[in-house]
């Protein structure tokens, strides 16, 4: 990596993954060019992930490392946007891998259309089986206002490692660092509300799925779910004309935990959050597949 401006920052939070993290920044330094700067940051990892990153480091392995105590994913997140220097930021978790081509693909797109703000491409989900499925790219819809509705109602899908967004969006807004869970929402919400959003067709990250990971930790989503709402409708952020949407999404937020919850056997706490998405959006008692879940909670 030459001194000039980078094009890209991969940023990879690392807690207690030594045994994936070679793995992750690997995939991104086999890509193509000499353009994109790898920062991994160790979260106060309890593991050997420090021994990893150090000994990495030492057989001249092109990527920079920082340790922080813990602080969760978003405080990791944040802590690399600080140290980075690249125009555009790629968030990569630990345990997932940059999908083969995936900067190249960006470099094309950009040169193309420079003006778009936030990219966002297809991954792939690897399952502990072997199984592997894909997702297509996120159909945008030309507003930011529809592009926030279908992004709170499930109509697009974003995750991390398959978005390259321009440096200065985050002048503007940062991982809410009290969220220890679903903390990549707001940011998500925000980006595409209020910046300039195109997709793009290639396969950006494979994410590795895992029996342990955070992103099925029940207790997490419970504590979270409102404090999720609160710090996506931000008013200092949105207009009126968005935060009317808050609604909106506080429902589906609720509808969402209680499949989560009946599925898991917590029929009990899954029913009242069904409860809670029909008081705020009536409506929300004629989504039939939350309906019909809810309904055979009582079987």
């Amino acid at each position: 990596m030459n001194e000039a401006t980078p094009l890209f920052s991969a940023i990879i939070p690392c807690y207690n993954y030594g045994d994936r993290i070679s793995r992750a920044i690997d995939s991104v330094t086999f890509q193509a060019g000499n353009d994109c700067e790898i920062i991994v940051i160790n979260d106060g990892s309890t593991d050997n992930s420090a021994s990893i990153l150090k000994d990495l480091y030492t057989r001249g392995e092109n990527f920079s490392y920082f340790n922080k105590t813990n602080g969760g994913a978003a405080s990791a997140r944040n802590y690399g946007i600080d140290k980075c220097r690249g125009r555009y930021l790629i968030f990569l978790d630990a345990d997932d891998e940059m999908a083969q081509g995936a900067l190249d693909a960006l470099r094309e797109a950009i040169q193309q259309q420079p003006d778009i703000d936030v990219w966002a491409g297809a991954h792939s989900n690897i399952f502990p089986d072997g199984n592997e499925t894909k997702a297509s790219e996120p159909n945008f819809s030309q507003t930011g206002y529809l592009r926030l509705h279908d992004y709170i109602n499930k109509k697009v899908s974003l995750v991390n490692g398959a978005l390259a967004s321009k440096r200065y969006i985050f002048d503007k807004i940062r991982y809410p660092e009290d969220l220890k869970n679903s903390e990549d929402i707001p940011v998500f919400a925000q980006s595409v509300a209020l910046f300039k959003c195109q997709s793009l067709a290639a396969n950006m990250v494979r994410i590795n799925k895992h029996r342990d990971s955070l992103r099925h930790n029940l207790d997490f989503l419970i504590q979270g779910h409102l404090h999720v709402v609160d710090h996506t409708f931000r008013e200092e952020l949105f207009p009126k004309e968005l935060m009317v949407l808050k609604r909106s999404y506080l429902s589906q937020r609720c509808l969402s935990l209680s499949r989560i919850l009946i599925k898991a056997g917590q029929k009990q706490q899954g029913r009242a959050f069904f409860h809670q998405a029909v008081k705020a959006r009536k409506s929300a008692i004629l989504k039939w597949p939350y309906l019909k879940n809810y309904l055979r909670s009582f079987l």
